[in-house]
């Protein structure tokens, strides 16, 4: 389990570096879901749903969220930035094996740069405030693709209940403005090794709009199938 820091109060971003913590009781997460906000910090513009007896109506919460392509431009505090990290780092792996390794961007040359990272879907990290590039380790194991699936879905999930927005932009699979691929693309930039594949990159930033909440139709109901 790896966090890589690139920001602008980095020398060298375009150096790849490996943190490792020093044990598993080293990533804890900190944010409380709920109507609670231990950051001190705005909520935004997404609210959690209301708790009911001991839990939260992760329904509710899930109605809530949505995918976000437009940013205030505004800096995502760091403190934020490590709630989902952290939370993307608990996200669940087959037989605990982790195989992710995460490269988090806050430079702005680079989050422009990682901007044409793909031909269309990924313009909005010019605007952005920071982004989260989710790899996987294939020497590992052959599930590193659900694996990192897992952590970035947990990420836009933690990211949401902070108040902010985020979006996933597929890598995997995907070419770039270059005509690259754009886990190559990505690969020059940070000289990261053959082993690590990029699944996806993460957008994340301030919001100072909302979207209608989702609600379950009837066709989506229709894609449950019962047999008797």
């Amino acid at each position: 389990m790896v966090a890589v820091l690139l920001g602008n109060e980095s020398s060298d971003s375009n150096r790849f570096t490996l943190v490792t913590p020093k044990s598993e009781n080293d990533v804890r997460l900190q944010a409380t879901l709920g109507n609670q906000n231990p950051t001190g910090l705005p909520m935004g513009v997404v609210r959690m749903g209301e708790r009911k007896g001991d839990y939260m109506d992760f329904l509710d919460f899930l109605k809530q969220r949505r995918s976000y392509r437009q940013y205030t431009g505004e800096p995502v505090e760091k403190e934020l930035l490590d709630k989902i990290v952290e939370a993307g780092l608990l996200a669940p792996s087959g037989r605990n094996i982790k195989p992710e390794e995460l490269i988090v961007v806050t430079d702005l040359k680079l989050l422009t740069q990682l901007s044409q990272c793909r031909k269309a879907g990924s313009q909005m990290l010019e605007g952005a405030g920071a982004c989260i590039i989710v790899l996987g380790d294939e020497d590992k194991t052959d599930v590193w693709v659900e694996d990192c699936s897992n952590v970035i879905l947990t990420m836009h999930y933690m990211a949401s209940s902070l108040g902010l927005g985020s979006c996933w932009i597929q890598g995997r699979n995907r070419v770039s403005s270059t005509e690259d691929s754009t886990e190559d693309y990505i690969r020059n930039i940070f000289h990261f090794p053959k082993n690590l594949r990029l699944e996806a990159l993460l957008s994340i930033g301030h919001i100072d709009q909302t979207l209608p909440a989702k609600e379950v139709t009837e066709e989506l109901l229709n894609k449950v199938h019962r047999p008797e």
